[in-house]
């Protein structure tokens, strides 16, 4: 089974749309298409304000640890449970978290976070 891979983008969306529509191109001549996934951010004040060092710490240890209760994650992470919530909500948005039942998960292998310092 192949690795789920999330590179994570400061740019236009431009791009995005060009990919999406050679992507179709392709699909159309029936050729074979390896999804891609893709969570691009307008500037980097943005990305700062999504992904805070909090947030990526629950990432990394919600991905190391598997599966659990927001609850759980909380007390884990000595937290409060109302600020992990909205911070898992917040994740959850961005679709770097999903929720199965009532526990949460990242269900990605691998995040790429991409920085360029000149375009």
């Amino acid at each position: 089974m192949a690795k789920r891979k999330l590179v994570i983008r400061i740019g236009a969306t431009d791009a995005d749309f060009k990919e999406f529509k050679d992507t179709w191109k392709r699909l159309e001549r029936k050729e074979k298409v390896m999804p891609k996934y893709s969570l691009t951010f307008e500037n980097w004040m943005t990305w700062l304000n999504a992904l805070t060092p909090k947030r990526w710490e629950m990432l990394a240890y919600l991905r190391q640890q598997g599966e659990m209760s927001i609850y759980s994650l909380a007390k884990k992470l000595n937290r409060d449970y109302k600020n992990v919530h909205t911070d898992v909500t917040e994740l959850m948005e961005l679709g770097l978290i999903e929720r199965k039942d009532k526990k949460v998960f990242v269900p990605w292998d691998e995040i790429d976070a991409q920085l360029k310092l000149a375009a």
